[in-house]
């Protein structure tokens, strides 16, 4: 069975992220502990490979079927200890499930545990569960849900407490796939190394040298990073209710949405109001303002039957021409040449993205109808704010005058002597 649940904690630090990490732990990171079910224990290797090069592992106990009150009493003395483990790894949820839990019972023992932990830890992170779709596991199907809920209300009440959002890699691994067993449960070799990641992210996530932005799963070292701390800063951005930003997960690369993307072209123009409706058939109110601004000014398109679709993901193409048009339709720059962005539609947008270093391609190529994932939204967005904000002008250098370098003059008598005549 899985539980997931992860109790990170870092001397000193704030929330956990990141991924990666050097060959081997510094003797000055915090070390880890680990407690779960069945399918933490079959993933001991792959989530030891990921911690390790950073995090020295130095308690593993994970069983079938495992749950909290049987982990809890056996870790309490492992954590209590002086030296103790920094990091707490508990993989637990789906194995009180197993054993006919409840979730008033969940919760009662989950906050027995942090109450338990988090004074002898810095963070703990709980992992939620894969929402149901289980074979063979009705009473896992039963409680998934309600637990997941669990899970997110209760580490809000913890200053050191958030959640790893597993049951978001669930989905984009969906079942049957290359990741789970024939029970959608337990996970295959691939899936494992995917809780390794996972794993591996929360624990250096904690570390703040290693993640100093506002989103403990956007490691210092991440490619994006300027520009999504950059974007967080400037508004433009949404993370999640765990303080994530899930530009990653695992290996999946979250595409950014189509209200998503409205909503940050519009915070990028300064979020002005509009009045008029938008018209759009399913456009949710928290979408509405941008929506309105779009489909005022032009900016956004929608589809012919009428709607807008702000859950679908957000094209390459499509995004050029939204920055494109809020930055006021700009022509005269040079053509582009991707040979394979060939619309006339998009050869305007395209030609100025090009141009002022907005948009990057992909193997040689624009390849317009591909996702723009979470990551690179942010990219574009931090260059197209330079266009549309650029820096004001240095003010002239003050101009000075030398001083003179002739020799000074001693000045003659202003008035004349009197004469004198020889007597």
């Amino acid at each position: 069975m899985v539980a997931v649940a992860v109790a990170v904690t870092v001397p000193g630090t704030g929330g956990p992220g990141g991924a990666g990490g050097a060959s081997a732990a510094p003797a000055d990171r915090a070390t880890v502990a680990f407690v779960g079910d069945s399918i933490g224990r079959d993933a001991e290797p792959e989530i030891r490979a990921d911690v390790e090069p950073t995090n020295a592992v130095a308690y593993y106990h994970a069983i079938a079927a495992g749950y909290i009150d049987y982990h809890l009493p056996l870790l309490r003395p492992v954590v209590e200890a002086p030296g103790g483990p920094d990091i707490v790894v508990a993989e637990l949820g789906a194995g009180d499930a197993f054993w006919g839990h409840g979730a008033r019972r969940f919760e009662s023992d989950m906050r027995d545990f942090l109450d338990a932990v988090t004074p002898e830890v810095d963070c703990v992170i709980w992992l939620d569960q894969k929402p149901g779709g289980n074979r063979a596991y009705p009473m896992i199907n039963d409680q998934a849900e309600a637990f997941n809920a669990v899970v997110h209300r209760v580490v809000a009440d913890y200053d050191n407490a958030t959640h790893l959002h597993y049951a978001a890699w669930t989905e984009l691994a969906g079942s049957p796939s290359p990741y789970f067993l024939g029970d959608y449960l337990h996970l295959t070799q691939a899936g494992e190394r995917e809780l390794g990641r996972l794993v591996g992210t929360a624990v250096r996530g904690c570390d703040a040298d290693l993640t100093s932005g506002p989103f403990w799963d956007v490691r210092d070292a991440f490619w994006a990073a300027d520009a999504i701390n950059w974007a967080a800063v400037e508004g433009l951005v949404d993370g999640f209710d765990n303080d994530t930003y899930r530009a990653v997960i695992g290996r999946f690369r979250p595409p950014a949405t189509r209200g998503q993307a409205a909503q940050m072209v519009w915070r990028l123009q300064g979020s002005p109001a509009e009045a008029s409706p938008h018209g759009w058939t399913d456009g949710r109110p928290a979408l509405r303002p941008a929506l309105r601004w779009g489909r005022a000014t032009g900016v956004l398109t929608g589809y012919p039957d009428g709607t807008f679709r702000p859950d679908d993901p957000m094209l390459r193409g499509a995004l050029v021409t939204m920055l494109w048009k809020a930055a006021g339709r700009p022509g005269g720059f040079p053509d582009h040449q991707w040979a394979d962005a060939v619309p006339t539609r998009l050869r305007g947008a395209l030609d100025w993205a090009v141009a002022n270093d907005v948009v990057t391609g992909i193997d040689g190529a624009f390849r317009r109808d591909l996702p723009v994932d979470r990551a690179r939204i942010a990219v574009w967005l931090q260059a197209a704010a330079s266009f549309l904000r650029p820096p004001p002008p240095a003010p002239p250098a003050p101009t000075t005058v030398p001083p003179t370098t002739a020799a000074p003059t001693t000045p003659g008598p202003t008035t004349v002597p009197p004469t004198t005549v020889t007597p």
